[in-house]
């Protein structure tokens, strides 16, 4: 039985760059959401709680939050304190031709997520490289973008003036797991098939991954289904097509595991893409 609990799915699977700039006093994030691209998460001001998988950290801003794909995240601040961040997410292929332009990469992208404290001469740095990469995405110019994200990127990370406070590192036969399902989420698996793909115990991995995910192996398998089974509705595939692209029995374990996880049906969430 799948845990009944809602998640939302912030994916931008048809734009590799996404970016967007929010302040608001406060934010509540009853939910965790997830999607398939790296998300980088600049946070001039709060005092946030970041959860990411099973892990949570409070932080203030300014700082940098690297969040990897597929990872169950959110942040909570309280409502008197002013919330002042920058969104950018990058679809994975991109980043594979960035990290050739980025020096000590790894630092970057090897944790399940991170958080970079950074001082405060990096908040104009951010603000004036933010306002090239929007212009450029705007114009439909990605590559631009790229090149300006990758330069941003080595720039705070040079200017960061403190240690990295959390770089999780999950257990590497957990995160063999974890890429396997991201990869592999259309065909018929079992924990017993995973366990011997990692030559491990089937309770060992149960275990180590709920601490390592937050979550169990199926609810996981379940959640990047129905991310994807998003994807392909939007891209214009049937209830069916979707269905057996995704792994799912039929239709109707479609539709109920959908409307299990996201809190809307297919139809509604095809609606409200439409409005």
């Amino acid at each position: 039985m799948i845990e009944k609990k809602q998640y939302v799915f912030d994916d931008y699977n048809s734009k590799p760059l996404v970016v967007q700039h929010h302040v608001t006093h406060g934010l509540k994030a009853p939910v965790r959401h997830l999607h398939s691209q790296y998300e980088f998460l600049f946070i001039r001001k709060g005092h946030v709680l970041i959860q990411n998988n099973a892990d949570s950290l409070t932080v203030d801003g300014p700082c940098l939050i690297v969040h990897q794909p597929f990872s169950l995240h959110s942040a909570n601040v309280s409502e008197e304190c002013l919330y002042d961040r920058y969104v950018i997410n990058c679809a994975e292929h991109c980043l594979v031709r960035m990290r050739e332009l980025i020096p000590h990469s790894e630092l970057l992208f090897s944790g399940v997520f991170s958080v970079w404290q950074l001082s405060n001469e990096t908040d104009l740095l951010f603000t004036e490289y933010y306002t090239k990469i929007a212009a450029y995405v705007s114009s439909e110019m990605d590559d631009i973008a790229l090149l300006y994200l990758a330069i941003l990127l080595t720039q705070l990370t040079s200017y960061s003036k403190a240690p990295l406070l959390i770089k999780h590192h999950a257990k590497p036969y957990v995160s063999e797991v974890l890429t396997y399902l991201t990869l592999h989420y259309a065909e018929d698996l079992h924990i017993e098939q995973l366990a011997e793909l990692v030559y491990v115990s089937r309770s060992k991995l149960i275990a180590d991954f709920k601490a390592t995910a937050g979550v169990s192996v199926k609810q996981f398998l379940m959640l990047v289904r129905v991310c994807n089974a998003q994807r392909f509705l939007a891209e214009g595939k049937s209830i069916a097509e979707t269905a057996a692209l995704c792994g799912f029995c039929d239709s109707s374990h479609l539709i109920n595991t959908f409307h299990q996880l996201t809190g809307v049906t297919p139809g509604t969430f095809l609606e409200n893409i439409r409005r």
